[in-house]
C-alpha cells in the first residue's frame, strides 16, 4: 500500500529505540544516590506527600534551596532553551521547597558560578545547607513514601515501558489497552481499520476506472489515496509513541537545543505519467540536519534510491531551514533546498521511458543527472521528548532534467509540482 511497509520496519525500529530510552524513576529502597558530588547524607527530611495523578503516584522530586546562599537565584530546565522554571530570593536563614519533574536543571545567581543538578523521582534534594562553601547537593530517599507504595500494575508498567510501544507497532491501538485506556485503544484501532479500508476503495476505484474516465477524476481519487495514506502513516507512528508517552506518565516537550535531527518522509504527488495517464507519485527519503544556531539548521535532504523496471535513480541534496514558531509542542517553519538525481538503465530500447536515451543496438549504462529546486513549510508536532510527526507540503521545479519517482514515473522539466511530505522525526 505505497510503501506501508517501510512505515512499519520503521516503527518497530521506533519502538525498540524507545525502549533503551532512560526513564526518570525512583530508585530502590536502599539505593545509594549520587549527584554532582559525593556528600554525606543528612537525616532524613520530611517530604511533601506524593501528588496522585492519572496513574496513581506521580513521580516528582522535591528540590529544598537555601540555608547559606543569598540573593537572587533562577532556576532553570536544560535541554529546553533554559526555560526559567523558578526566580527566587534566598536568605542564608530560610529555605525554599520546589516540587519538579525528574530532569537536569541548573541554579544560577548570587555571583556564584552556574551549578547544575538533577531531580530524580520520589528524592529530596537539599542545595546550600553549608554557608561557608559554595552551593552543594545532598540527596536523600523518602524509604516511608517508597514503603507505601505498592507495586501497582501502573507501577510495573512503567518499569517496563517499552512493551506498549512494541504492542501499538504491532497491533494498532494494542499499546493503549495494555495502559488500561480500552476506549482510546478501541478508536485507534477502528480509525486505523476505516483508514486502510478507505485507501483499499480508492485504489479500486482507479484500478476499474476505463479509459473513458476522464483524467482529472482519476487524478481526484489519486489524491484522495495520497492524503488518507499519509494521514494514516502519520496515526500510526502517533499512537506508537502516545503509547510510550502514556506508559512513562510524561509530558511531552520539543528539544529547541539539539544538535542534529534525522527525518524519514514520503513525499506524494499526482502528475502525468508515460502514456498522458495520471499516476501517484511518491518518494521515500532521509534528511540528516544540524542546528548551527537558534532556530537556523542545514544539512544533507533528500537522500534515497529508487529501482523500477530496468531504471535506478540515486538522489541527495542540500537544504536550509528555519523555524518561524517554536511553542512547546509545535514547531512552524520554512525551508528551501534543491534535490539532485542521477538516473541510469542497463535496458534495450523498450520504449520504456521517453526521459531516458537508450542505444537501440547495444545494452550499455545511459545516464540523465536532474536538478529540482523547491520551497517547503514546515509543521512539526511533538507527541513525545525528541519525537516529532511531520507535514511538509512543497513546491518544486525540475531546472535541469526531469523528475524521478518510484515506479518509473516522471515529472516533466519545467512542470510545477505540488508535493505533500509526511514523515518522523527524532532529535539528538
Amino acid at each position: 500500500m505505497f510503501g506501508a511497509y517501510k512505515w512499519v520496519v520503521l516503527s518497530l525500529l521506533l519502538a525498540t529505540t524507545l525502549s533503551v530510552v532512560p526513564i526518570a524513576t525512583g530508585p530502590a529502597p536502599g539505593a545509594h544516590v549520587e549527584v554532582a558530588e559525593s556528600v554525606p547524607l543528612s537525616p532524613a527530611v520530611p517530604q511533601a506527600p506524593l501528588e496522585e495523578g492519572e496513574f496513581g503516584v506521580r513521580a516528582t522530586g522535591t528540590v529544598l534551596v537555601g540555608r547559606g546562599l543569598n540573593g537572587t537565584y533562577v532556576v532553570r530546565r536544560r535541554g529546553h532553551e533554559g526555560e526559567p522554571v523558578a526566580t527566587l530570593t534566598l536568605r542564608s536563614d530560610r529555605q525554599v521547597s520546589l516540587e519538579l519533574k525528574p530532569g537536569m536543571y541548573s541554579l544560577s545567581g548570587g555571583g556564584a558560578p552556574e551549578q547544575s543538578f538533577e531531580v530524580l523521582a520520589r528524592t529530596t534534594l537539599r542545595i546550600g545547607d553549608d554557608p561557608q562553601a559554595p552551593p552543594n547537593f545532598e540527596v536523600e530517599v523518602d524509604e516511608q513514601a517508597l514503603e507505601t507504595i505498592a507495586p501497582a500494575p501502573d507501577e510495573a508498567r512503567r518499569a517496563r515501558p517499552w512493551v506498549s510501544p512494541l504492542l501499538s507497532a504491532i497491533i494498532p491501538g494494542f499499546g493503549q489497552f495494555r495502559n488500561r485506556e480500552g476506549g482510546k485503544g478501541a478508536a485507534i484501532l477502528i480509525g486505523m481499520v476505516g483508514m486502510g479500508l478507505g485507501v483499499s476503495s480508492l485504489e479500486a476505484t482507479v484500478s476499474t476506472a476505463g479509459s473513458a474516465t476522464s483524467f482529472r477524476s482519476v487524478a481526484g481519487r489519486l489524491g484522495g489515496i495520497a492524503t488518507l495514506s499519509g494521514a494514516m502513516h502519520l496515526f500510526y507512528v502517533w499512537q506508537i509513541l502516545e503509547a510510550y508517552r502514556t506508559a512513562t506518565n510524561s509530558e511531552p516537550d520539543s528539544f529547541r537545543d539539539h544538535r542534529v535531527d534525522l527525518q524519514l518522509t514520503r513525499l506524494a504527488t499526482v502528475g502525468r505519467a508515460v502514456g498522458d495517464r495520471p499516476a501517484l507519485m511518491t518518494d521515500w527519503n532521509v534528511s540528516v540536519m544540524g542546528q548551527v544556531a537558534p532556530r537556523f539548521s542545514v544539512g544533507v535532504s533528500d537522500l534515497g534510491i529508487q529501482v523500477s523496471k530496468d531504471v535506478t535513480t540515486s538522489q541527495a541534496g542540500l537544504r536550509l531551514g528555519y523555524r518561524l514558531v517554536e511553542l512547546r509542542r509545535l514547531w512552524i517553519g520554512a525551508a528551501l533546498g534543491a534535490a539532485a538525481q542521477w538516473t541510469w538503465s542497463t535496458a534495450r530500447d523498450r520504449g520504456l521511458k521517453d526521459s531516458i536515451a537508450f542505444d537501440a543496438n547495444r545494452s550499455r549504462l545511459e545516464r540523465q543527472f536532474g536538478v529540482t529546486p523547491y520551497a517547503q513549510a514546515e509543521f512539526r508536532w511533538f507527541p513525545v521528548d525528541r519525537w516529532s510527526i511531520n507535514v511538509m507540503p512543497r513546491v518544486s521545479v525540475p531546472l535541469v532534467g526531469p523528475r524521478h519517482y518510484g515506479a518509473g514515473d516522471t515529472v516533466a522539466r519545467y512542470a510545477t509540482t505540488f508535493e505533500i511530505g509526511s514523515g518522523v522525526g527524532v532529535y539528538f
